[in-house]
């Protein structure tokens, strides 16, 4: 599972790679640019806004 999900991050600064030992067979999740799902909190809290500042959601999500 190692080799795979460092192939599968290959050339990127940052993924988490998700990946499940099911009944002996692997299984993808999914990629993620996002450390703990996105949930990790700012320190200090004011970066979370600098930072999204950078992104435009799209319209669906507005």
């Amino acid at each position: 599972m190692l080799a795979l999900a460092e192939r599968l991050g290959q050339g990127t600064d940052f993924v988490r790679v998700d990946l499940y030992a099911v009944d002996g067979r692997i299984v993808f999740g999914e990629l993620s640019s996002f450390p703990a799902g996105g949930d990790s909190p700012f320190e200090p809290a004011s970066f979370d806004e600098v930072f999204g500042s950078h992104w435009t959601p799209p319209r669906r999500y507005r």
